[in-house]
Parts: structure tokens; sequence; C-alpha cells
């Protein structure tokens, strides 16, 4: 794993970032409310595996999220960003959304709760918006576009698991040069890592990532 390089929240400027909204849901019977003191280990895929995000201590009260046996994390402030879905009570639905800025190289930020995060290549330093004041921590790049959706500013969402092709031409028709800018951003670090894998490991030919860049790049100009 290469060496994170060290940031900090005061290094970003959002303004020109481009919006995202949250749509994943947890279903009840994940969430557990702690009695504190408990050790919260958050694990996060890699090339090789797995590596340990970041270690936590829940306080009383502190809601805690299971995805996998091993695998847990603590949500900040649940009960403000988190609500039950009233179209499905066995889920929680989030209210959260904010600005996000890739990251081609593996990062460590302080997170707001007060532990460190180690944010590897192709994940996100996010701010988000969901509470009275915007706080600012990372988001791996695989739990990221799982969770998350483009939100244009007429409140229309694309989701991040969308093909490249189908993200694009959603950010152009809409007008979203943010959209564009991110995506272009994305398919550059896409064609860099396409290039060092064998061709049958490629999920996107390269040749097809190219077009796709060229006309990203011109959508910016």
């Amino acid at each position: 794993m290469a060496q994170a390089r060290r940031v900090s929240a005061d290094q970003f400027d959002f303004d020109a970032a481009p919006c995202f909204r949250k749509t994943a849901t947890i279903p009840v019977v994940n969430v557990v409310f702690a009695e504190g003191g408990e050790e919260i280990i958050t694990l996060q895929p890699d090339d090789g595996g797995k590596f340990i995000e970041s270690k936590n201590i829940a306080g009383p009260g502190d809601a805690i999220v299971t995805r996998s046996p091993g695998d847990s994390y603590i949500p900040k402030k649940f009960v403000n960003n988190f609500e039950i879905d009233p179209n499905n009570p066995a889920e929680y639905r989030s209210k959260n959304f904010g600005r996000a800025i890739l990251q081609t190289e593996p990062v460590v930020i302080a997170a707001p709760w007060g532990e460190d995060q180690t944010i590897m290549a192709g994940g996100v330093i996010f701010e988000s918006h969901a509470g009275a004041e915007p706080e600012i921590y990372g988001n791996q790049a695989a739990s990221f576009e799982a969770d998350y959706a483009r939100e244009a500013a007429d409140g229309s969402l694309m989701p991040l698991t969308a093909a490249f092709a189908t993200q694009l031409a959603w950010a152009m028709e809409k007008g979203e040069r943010a959209h564009v800018a991110d995506i272009h951003a994305r398919l550059k670090f896409a064609i860099e890592r396409a290039e060092g894998m064998p061709g049958q490991n490629r999920k996107v030919p390269l040749g097809e990532l190219r077009a796709l860049l060229r006309t990203a790049a011109a959508a910016c100009r």
C-alpha cells in the first residue's frame, strides 16, 4: 500500500465541487446503541483484501452499525442524520448530502469524531451538510460509490454505480459542469489504473474510457 499523505480539512475548497446525496439505507436489525466503551473497528476493501480504516471508542448512546462480522462503524450524529423510512419501517434512510472531491492518492485526515481516517486512492474527501454546521471527512471509493448519487441543481439524482457513459450523458444534459469535471477526473484515474492491469481484468475497455475522456474534456471547456 502506498504511503498515505496527511491532509487537513482546511486544504480543500468545496465551492466548485459537485453535490452528492446519500441514498443507501441501513437495516434496523444492523443497528445497536452503545452502552459506552466498545471498541469499533472499521474495515475497507483493498487490492490485497481488507485494511483497517479506523478504530473508534463508542460513547453511551452511539449508534453502532455492523456491516459484516468484525466490521462496524459509528455514523456521526446518527439520530440527526438517519430516520426510519416511513415507506419501509425495517430500514433507516439517510438525510446526508454534501460536496465531494476525488483523491487520486492515499491520504490521512483527522475525522470530526477524533480519529484518523486512511482514505485510499479513488476515495473522496466529503463536506457533509446534514447538520447545522458542515463537517469534513473521508469516504472510501467502494462505499461512496455504493451509497451516494450525483445530485443536480433540479434535485434529480444519478447513481454512482451507473456506467461512466450514463453519468456523463446525464451531467451534460443537466448542464452540470462540476459533475462533468468530476467525471473527467474519475475517467483519468480509471485509465491510469486500467493501464497497469491485464486486459481481462478491466471492467471497461481502455478505448471506451479514452473516448469518454475526450468527450468530458470537450464539455469542460
